[in-house]
């Protein structure tokens, strides 16, 4: 479901991970969803490959770990051992790019949250993790109350800037909702 959302039917269909990836976008949807997912990228050369968690892929804005010589040959993503979720926010449904995108992986034991990866983008120079919000959620169980209060708090980890695809106070109020829905899922 998750990858029907990202980019349109066209680039689905011609593009690679990879160069999602490396084309290192605040706005491209895989990078984000990997984030969630703890995933890492195999960077090769003839010398040899070396692994690098995407959570330290992206150095800055357009700019990766990625030297001039190496190739993304593999994306690693752990075995599914937890609840998953992806949410998207464009003004089209069908080739538009992303206003806001978040991933989002929790282990849960029923509705007690034992550990939780969300990722956001689309308001950072880079996909990022809400650290906090999932400092917050450890260990916790689900309610309504814990759903607000994280969401408010993920919106509060972002500084998004105003641009054609929405401005900062509508991105802010995507990662609440975002978050919401994510959460939703496990009540």
């Amino acid at each position: 479901a998750a990858l029907s959302q990202m980019a349109s039917l066209q680039v689905r269909n011609a593009a690679t991970l990879a160069g999602n990836l490396a084309t290192a976008s605040p706005i491209g949807d895989a990078g984000t969803a990997l984030l969630a997912l703890d995933a890492a990228a195999v960077l090769t050369t003839k010398m040899g490959e070396r692994k690098v968690p995407v959570a330290s892929f992206y150095k800055g804005y357009r700019q990766t770990e990625l030297c001039a010589h190496e190739l993304i040959t593999a994306v690693e993503v752990p075995a599914a051992d937890a609840a998953w979720d992806f949410q998207k926010s464009a003004k089209r449904n069908a080739v538009d790019i992303t206003a806001v995108s978040s991933g989002f992986a929790a282990r849960v034991d029923g509705r007690k949250v034992l550990s939780a990866r969300i990722a956001l983008g689309g308001v950072a120079p880079t996909p990022v993790l809400a650290r906090r919000t999932m400092e917050l959620l450890a260990g916790k169980t689900v309610d309504a109350a814990l759903v607000a209060q994280a969401a408010a708090l993920a919106a509060s980890e972002v500084e998004p800037i105003s641009d054609v695809r929405g401005s900062r106070e509508y991105r802010s109020a995507l990662v609440r909702n975002h978050v919401v829905k994510h959460l939703s899922k496990l009540l």
